[in-house]
């Protein structure tokens, strides 16, 4: 099988601002080189997404309708390139939503942003 189309940083899919719900997997997934470990795990199997804002925003990202058995890293970054980004917030483990999935609520400034979904311990899932 091949990696998904979003496998690296340069290929992040644009996400909408109006929020809804996006189906994907991080099957076949990989790590890129430079790439940080999200939520303070090393993963694996990270796929990439993008926003692009015009003005300050508190934004909700969540795993929560991820596979049952696929243990989520969720991460929110700023910056140019997968080696030189600066994290906004992380989570592995939201407790509302069970051990295995991620939540991060943040307020970004108007700019580009980069989220990261990844498996713990290179866990994989749709």
């Amino acid at each position: 099988m091949a990696a998904p189309a979003n496998n690296n940083f340069a290929n992040a899919e644009v996400l909408a601002l109006n929020g809804g719900v996006f189906i994907g997997t991080n099957v076949d997934a990989t790590k890129e080189t430079g790439e940080p470990n999200h939520a303070g795990n090393a993963g694996g199997k990270s796929v990439w997404f993008k926003i692009v804002l015009t003005a300050n925003k508190t934004c909700i990202f969540d795993t929560a309708g991820s596979d049952s058995a696929f243990d989520t890293l969720l991460a929110v970054y700023h910056g140019a390139a997968v080696d030189a980004l600066t994290s906004d917030g992380s989570n592995d483990d939201y407790a509302p939503y069970g051990n295995n999935k991620s939540r991060v609520e943040v307020t970004l400034a108007a700019g580009t942003y980069y989220i990261a979904v990844d498996g713990y311990n290179g866990s994989s899932g749709a």
